[in-house]
């Protein structure tokens, strides 16, 4: 009579046991799936930081020159020979 409760209590603590196994198991797939991404995201947001640097250079460059035409074009309209 114990031997059935005992047998019942270990195929019980063995379901559990399966049942934490598949439970981790899937956790580690989530896990790396998590990481793959998160790794994309980080290169991508890198990749986006490095745009972002190269036009505001590219603006900077652009502002300088189309400030230089402005005060040149303005300075060659008041020289009066």
């Amino acid at each position: 009579m114990y031997w059935l409760l005992f047998k019942k209590i270990i195929l019980q603590k063995e379901k559990d046991l399966e049942l934490a196994a598949k439970i981790g198991q899937s956790l580690l797939e989530q896990n790396h799936e998590l990481q793959t991404k998160n790794e994309f995201l980080e290169e991508a947001l890198n990749a986006s930081n490095d745009m972002v640097v190269q036009l505001r250079h590219d603006l900077h460059i652009r502002s300088n020159l189309l400030r230089f035409y402005t005060d040149y074009d303005i300075d060659s309209d008041a020289y009066i020979p």
